[in-house]
């Protein structure tokens, strides 16, 4: 073999690896964005039978798989199954409740069965050749499904349900994915017996009760699983700042690894996002003010937004009083918190022009009184129409994650959010809130910050 020959094979081996690397971490980072949108549908959703079918149409929709169907093993003498839900491809297929999941049984020697009898997933890698196949091999083939996966639903090592989903893809889940699949399985089956809990409670208890229990449940669940979803996610955001590093790096797979980043990036901001709101609606979750420098405080933040704001070619623009408190009492990591949610919503909405942060003061401010000062971020992105607006404004929770926790965040703090817009002119969101002042007026605007004239200062794209 000459040297050509010779790197050549090695650049097309090292190519081949790189590319399994890459779909391994796109085929991770899809059971993590299955599992994330199922842990949302679970701390929203308090019916049983309508949370399973949103369950498999997630399995389907977002994980990209054909077919997804949850069965129930009754544990009677004919050992029975089930069904409650499925969503997918050919939904009359390969319906588990003709049989049981006996051993005795074809089918109850298949995934499904060894599942419930095990309490441990069970995969069939290729339809096509596993014995274990082969009582519906005909069927799933016809509607060309090529493997299949079966993860328990237990409580106390019991296991009652199991949820299954089909691929068309031969071999299509892995290690990683299967453990991620059996995490969501054992989020599902936690949530089940609270939802059943819940409604016993519901004939015993009080309404308020209720809601007190079923806060805590939720805020119980979210903590017990967030360690587990961060870890594999800050590792697959840690592995692709490894590999774009690699000089060797097409121009097609860095933004692969790019894209993977950043929707890791984005899943841990909105697992941080609703374990905060489980903690507020749990009466968890406290402020904890002290001094903060504003000037320092705004600048900080206007740093942030500004990188976000110069990868869209978007302008930022800051406008502060001149007579604002040098130093007042907040918790500051919940402010930034709020401000950072608002102005990155109002750069994901502006495709060209600029966002600008006002910050103002109401009130004549003195050393050891209480400052009124109001914010308003305003976008001239694709704005809202007088339903969407109303909708926002009727809305408890928002019309998001990170617009939900900003409400309740500024509520926990005496305000509230305002929305100002028209469809295509932009939006302007606005709050108020009364700090006390520890120091004295600054008469400056945050360093680094030029004065500007503010853009439209005569209300325009504002009803």
């Amino acid at each position: 073999m000459t040297d050509d020959t010779a790197q050549s094979a090695t650049r097309a081996a090292a190519e081949l690896e790189r590319g399994r690397t890459i779909a391994g971490l796109a085929r991770t980072n899809r059971a993590l964005r299955m599992l994330s949108s199922s842990n949302l549908a679970l701390s929203r959703i308090a019916d049983e039978d309508t949370l399973l079918q949103e369950i498999c149409r997630i399995a389907v929709d977002e994980g990209g798989h054909r077919l997804a169907l949850v069965s129930f093993a009754e544990h009677d003498d004919a050992k029975t199954w089930r069904e409650s839900a499925r969503a997918g491809v050919d939904p009359s297929v390969v319906r588990l409740e003709k049989t049981t999941w006996s051993a005795d049984s074809p089918i109850g020697r298949g995934p499904g069965g060894i599942a419930v009898r095990t309490g441990q997933p069970r995969v069939i890698r290729d339809i096509l050749s596993d014995p274990a196949a082969s009582a519906w091999r005909e069927e799933a083939t016809r509607c060309g499904y090529r493997s299949v996966v079966a993860v328990p639903l237990k409580s106390k090592d019991l296991t009652f349900a199991v949820l299954v989903i089909y691929s068309i893809e031969a071999d299509a889940f892995d290690a990683e994915e299967v453990a991620i699949l059996n995490e969501l399985a054992g989020n599902l089956a936690f949530a089940i017996m609270t939802l059943r809990e819940r409604k016993r409670v519901d004939a015993e208890c009080h309404t308020q009760q209720i809601a007190e229990i079923a806060a805590q449940s939720k805020y119980a669940f979210l903590t017990q699983t967030s360690h587990e979803l961060r870890t594999p996610l800050n590792a697959i955001v840690g592995f692709t700042q490894v590999l774009q590093r690699d000089k060797a790096l097409t121009e097609r797979h860095g933004r692969a690894l790019k894209m993977i980043q950043e929707s890791g990036l984005h899943l841990l901001a909105l697992i941080n996002d609703i374990l905060d709101l489980a903690c507020i609606d749990a009466a968890k979750l406290q402020l904890f003010p002290h001094d903060v420098d504003l000037a320092a405080f705004l600048r900080l933040v206007g740093d942030i937004i500004r990188v976000k704001a110069d990868e869209k070619s978007v302008l930022f623009a800051y406008h502060g009083d001149s007579d604002l408190p040098g130093t007042v009492r907040a918790d500051e990591k919940r402010l930034r918190q709020v401000l950072l949610n608002l102005l990155s919503n109002a750069v994901t909405f502006t495709d060209a022009g600029q966002v600008t942060l006002r910050v103002m003061r109401l009130a004549t401010l003195a050393v050891g009184s209480v400052a009124r000062l109001r914010f308003e971020i305003e976008d001239q992105g694709i704005g809202m129409s007088g339903a969407q607006v109303a909708e926002v404004r009727r809305c408890e929770g928002g019309t998001g994650v990170g617009l939900a926790l900003s409400r309740q965040l500024l509520r926990l703090m005496g305000g509230d959010i305002e929305v100002h817009s028209r469809a295509g002119e932009g939006c302007v969101f606005a709050f108020e809130i009364e700090l006390p002042v520890s120091r004295a007026p600054v008469g400056d605007l945050p360093t680094g910050t030029a004065p500007q004239e503010a853009a439209n200062d005569d209300g325009t794209g504002v009803s």
